[in-house]
């Protein structure tokens, strides 16, 4: 777990997306964490699941 402090500190970020720069500057580490869960782990579960047969993709969403 990390601390308060440890959260607020400031890491270089550089995101890209399809080649574009999202980001590219420092972030607090809370930021960066909590963006990619919110933002990039939906879309790539999205992506996973669509690799799946239909039926057991119906399986694995409900």
């Amino acid at each position: 777990m990390l601390s308060e402090t440890e959260l607020g500190t400031l890491v270089p970020a550089l995101l890209l997306s399809n080649g574009k720069v999202l980001v590219d500057q420092p972030v607090p580490l809370r930021d960066l964490i909590t963006g990619l869960a919110e933002v990039e782990l939906p879309g790539h579960t999205r992506q996973l699941l669509a690799l799946l047969p239909e039926d057991t993709r119906n399986q694995a969403t409900t």
